[in-house]
């Protein structure tokens, strides 16, 4: 699952259209779109931000891995 699928996930989640999380990240809902079509990459500041919202690590994000909290469900 590539980054734009997951944010895309995320956000649906929250139940939360593009334009919502791009007010809530400070964001135009154009530049949510193309994260969430994998067109554009991320600067870290932004990355760090949407990490934050949504409780999860950036290498979550980028890679797939799971968070701590899925982490601790494991075991």
């Amino acid at each position: 699952m590539s980054f734009g699928e997951r944010l895309k996930k995320l956000r649906e989640e929250k139940q939360l259209s593009q334009k919502q999380l791009g007010k809530i990240l400070d964001l135009d809902q154009r530049t949510i779109s193309t994260y969430e079509s994998d067109d554009r990459f991320k600067n870290g500041d932004r990355l760090i931000k949407i990490a934050d919202f949504f409780g999860v690590s950036i290498d979550y994000l980028l890679r797939g891995d799971y968070n701590n909290e899925d982490k601790n469900k494991e075991k």
